[in-house]
């Protein structure tokens, strides 16, 4: 489903699992993604930025954007987390997950599906 969601420029919310009273993390949730990109021989995750949400809409939350590779090796603390993958960007989303989660600058610069530099997307 992200791999669809990606090639049609959606986000895709990624819901971790809770099994018997524990929460999966966000970095096991991208090993787990990671290795079935692998498994299935597809590009639909390990170039992508992703966004990490830990916590939301608790005393103390927190979001984090990079590349899986270094997201994985990063502490969210307590559960519980998710994950979101972006698809294509709005100028402004980029801009967002630059200053609010720390995603990094060249997402302003590179072609990651950014739609505008100013303009409102016209393609809904």
């Amino acid at each position: 489903m992200i791999k669809e969601n990606k090639e049609r420029g959606l986000h895709t919310l990624v819901l971790l699992d809770i099994e018997d009273g524990k929460c999966m993390t966000a970095n096991e949730g991208i090993e787990v993604l990671l290795e079935i990109e692998k498994e299935r021989e597809e590009n639909f995750l390990s170039k992508s930025i992703v966004a990490v949400v830990a916590r939301a809409s608790s005393p103390n939350p927190l979001v984090m954007a990079n590349y899986p590779s270094i997201l994985v090796k990063k502490d969210f603390g307590e559960p519980p987390h998710c994950i979101v993958v972006p698809g294509k960007l709005h100028f402004m989303e980029a801009k967002a997950l630059i200053m609010l989660a720390g995603a990094p600058k060249e997402i302003e610069k590179e072609d990651y599906g950014i739609t505008g530099s100013g303009s409102v997307h016209s393609g809904l």
